[in-house]
């Protein structure tokens, strides 16, 4: 039982750092695509093209990231995600802060 619990804490460690970098580059991607920076979002891309070019030479292709659904996420108006009880609330946080 502590062999199959130790498989299982290395693939949560892989899978998290597979997560932690998915994240990292659609958060740095989307905030350069909102201050209109091609360069950082050219770069974002050129680290997700060596991350995968890499899983792929590896033999691990489970590590391979697909941004496109993280950005379209990251970009829809966030309005209807925030509960109904605490829009007026969001809203008033973002405009204080705008």
């Amino acid at each position: 039982m502590s062999k199959g619990y130790a498989a299982y804490q290395a693939q949560q460690r892989m899978q998290d750092e597979i997560d932690n970098k998915k994240r990292d580059l659609a958060d740095r991607y989307v905030n350069a695509l909102k201050r209109s920076d091609k360069d950082v979002m050219i770069e974002v891309l050129k680290e997700l093209d060596r991350w995968n070019r890499k899983a792929i030479k590896d033999g691990e292709p489970y590590k391979v990231i697909n941004l496109e659904n993280s950005i379209g996420s990251r970009m829809r108006l966030g309005i209807r995600k925030i509960p109904k009880a605490q829009r007026g609330q969001a809203m008033n946080i973002y405009n204080e802060w705008k």
